[in-house]
């Protein structure tokens, strides 16, 4: 019978350690604190190469801003690990699921063919702040997929554990002001609303919220601004010039979030009654999506803002490479 004494923080801590075993139970790597030497022993043996320094991807997560395959001094001084060496990270565990995709070995997801993926893609946000100057800052997309045709984008935001949480969203001020949108997004005033109604609320991963609105801004900057193209066209080097040529206001880009959510480790743990709060994120997502304005969701949203990691692997399960299924079935505890 399940526990109903235990606590959310504990519940958390009880899943970390199961995680932590059954990556122990895969590989040899050393660990400390949920870190790893490398990020290459953080990923599937077929996907290692591609993560060394010089390999395909190294360089895409190496540009991002979350400080993902280096070891760091921190404000403070201190030293601080790689985010990708943990066990817990959230873009590792988006590149073991998304890694293999390539013309050889295409993904056909929701009757869609993508043949080409990427990582940490820069988007502009906001192109000047409520003084009307510059702003240089992007928004980070965790993956982007990419049809055959080029005709499709498919934008993914990875989330690992943040999800559990409680994370408070915090809009810096040119968010609430339309004059810092890029002119030619239709929706500016209504993400400026946005940006006001979801700022600083924190009782719930509020922090994921604000994500999305980001990355919708830089989207629907996409489809309807020609400077915000040019922009994206010009800070994306590791996306092929061919590719990009292709890229245009016509292109569909379908935004959604892919959570880790370990339905069949809950099911027989004690730890079910608190962590299946998690879904309360996705009421989050839901209740934003339905505020959405029908241009928002008709350009971005057709197949829908969640998705759910273990659903995603049963459905694609036979696409992918050898072991694959098995080694992330087993370590991340969605083996049905």
């Amino acid at each position: 019978m399940r526990s109903l004494k235990i606590n959310k923080s504990t519940a958390i801590a009880e899943l970390k350690q199961n995680l932590k075993s059954a990556f122990h139970n895969l590989e040899a790597g050393a660990e400390k604190d949920g870190y790893l030497s490398s990020p290459t022993e953080n990923v599937f043996h077929g996907a290692r190469e591609a993560i060394q320094k010089g390999g395909k991807f190294y360089n895409m997560f190496a540009a991002g801003d979350g400080r993902e395959m280096d070891d760091y001094i921190d404000k403070q001084g201190r030293l601080r690990l790689a985010h990708a060496k943990s066990i817990f990270s959230s873009s590792m565990l988006a590149y073991n699921f998304f890694y293999w995709i390539s013309p050889e070995q295409p993904l056909t997801y929701k009757g869609i063919t993508y043949n080409k993926v990427y990582f940490e893609v820069k988007m502009k946000v906001l192109e000047k702040n409520q003084k009307g100057q510059i702003i240089h800052q992007p928004a980070n997309m965790d993956v982007v997929l990419v049809s055959t045709d080029c005709k499709t984008i498919l934008c993914i935001e990875s989330k690992f554990m943040e999800h559990l949480q409680n994370a408070t969203s915090f809009f810096p001020t040119p968010y609430l002001y339309p004059e810092s949108y890029y002119e030619g997004n239709l929706y500016r005033l209504d993400f400026a609303k946005f940006a006001m109604t979801y700022n600083y609320r924190g009782q719930g991963y509020y922090a994921g919220i604000q994500q999305n609105i980001r990355h919708l801004v830089a989207l629907s900057n996409l489809k309807h601004d020609k400077n915000a193209l040019v922009w994206f066209k010009s800070n994306n080097p590791y996306m092929e010039s061919e590719i990009l040529e292709k890229i245009n206001a016509d292109t569909l880009f379908i935004f959604t979030s892919f959570l880790y959510y370990p339905q069949a480790y809950l099911k027989d743990n004690a730890a079910h009654d608190i962590l299946s709060g998690s879904q309360e994120y996705t009421h989050l997502i839901q209740n934003f999506e339905e505020d959405l304005p029908d241009g928002i969701k008709n350009n971005h949203l057709p197949i829908g803002i969640f998705r759910n990691y273990a659903d995603f692997l049963s459905a694609v399960k036979e696409q992918m490479p050898d072991g694959l299924y098995n080694y992330l079935s087993k370590r991340y505890l969605l083996k049905m």
